[in-house]
């Protein structure tokens, strides 16, 4: 399962944002246009309109440049959107003025900030931004409120090192702490499960997971990859569940390129796969895996051309993303 979950829901952010108003002392001009904007975008986003969401975001930031909530509201729809360069600039931004946020947030924000800093570097992945995102959530986890986030996300840093061993600790605390019943732990032991190739457990804990929190997308995601990648296992069924996933989260390419796999390997429809490798890759560019899926079907299919300028792009973009 990607790192996608931690996101703040539209029902949560007017307290979270509650000094993103107009009325909260801003003033006239760019600057209370810019906390309109910005409040546009928390209604967009708590009505499930991302796209809009981001637009309105950028613009509230771009009129509003000293509002490190801003910022912060920023990295959190890009985050949801899966634009993790976008998510990454803004979070360091946010980080540089943090000190101006008021003094009652200004710690909650600062640890948000870093939180999402490092799980846009592992969305981006790649061996540095590993790093970063393990040297930003190992600080965080001596010092945050938000334990069950930070540990989440160390999990899945140690999960793409390969550390299952540190991984599966990380787990066990959380369980003694939360319980073996919620949400986020059920979800976090089928990802360990999963990586130590366990799929029957795997498969039973996310099936669990979707029992508390039927539209949680990456559960659906993860238990779709279980099926897909058990040996023998039915992946007409994870097709459907891929589906629903991306119903549910329509901006993460990872779902995409399963859905092209299965186009390309149980239908043996490379038109429609291209199609899917495209959207995923459209939806982030720097995805290498994706890409590379293009490249290749493109090329089965005779158009050459186009393969050599997505292997060309590959080559250009995704070393900026390691």
């Amino acid at each position: 399962m990607e790192s996608h979950s931690f996101r703040v829901e539209g029902s949560q952010w007017p307290s979270l944002f509650r000094s993103l108003s107009p009325e909260g002392g801003e003033g006239a001009g760019a600057g209370a246009s810019g906390l309109v904007c910005l409040g546009q975008a928390i209604v967009c986003g708590g009505e499930g309109r991302w796209k809009d969401a981001g637009e309105m975001v950028i613009r509230g930031v771009s009129l509003s440049p000293e509002l490190t909530e801003g910022w912060l509201l920023a990295t959190l729809i890009h985050l949801h959107l899966c634009d993790f360069p976008a998510a990454q600039q803004e979070a360091i931004h946010g980080l540089t003025i943090v000190d101006k946020a008021p003094a009652f947030v200004r710690k909650e924000f600062e640890n948000q900030l870093k939180l999402c800093l490092a799980q846009a570097y592992l969305g981006v992945k790649g061996k540095d931004s590993i790093e970063k995102a393990l040297t930003l959530l190992n600080e965080l986890f001596q010092v945050t409120s938000h334990e069950s986030h930070v540990t989440t996300q160390l999990v899945r840093a140690h999960l793409l090192q390969g550390n299952v061993s540190r991984a599966e600790e990380l787990v066990k605390g959380l369980q003694a702490k939360c319980g073996s019943g919620s949400h986020a732990v059920l979800g976090l032991e089928g990802e360990l499960s999963l990586a130590q190739r366990d799929y029957q457990k795997a498969l039973e804990l996310f099936t669990s997971a979707l029992e508390s929190q039927p539209t949680c997308a990456d559960c659906h995601f993860a238990r779709g990859r279980v099926l897909w990648e058990t040996p023998g296992g039915d992946r007409v069924q994870a097709y459907s569940v891929f589906l629903q996933a991306a119903k549910l989260h329509p901006f993460n390419p990872d779902i995409f390129l399963h859905i092209g796999h299965y186009q390309k390997l149980v239908t043996k429809d490379l038109r429609r796969a291209v199609k899917c490798y495209q959207k995923a890759t459209e939806l982030q560019p720097s995805h290498m895996e994706a890409a590379v899926a293009l490249g290749d079907a493109l090329f089965t299919l005779g158009d050459e051309e186009a393969a050599f300028k997505v292997y060309t792009r590959v080559a250009s973009v995704v070393p900026q993303a390691e």
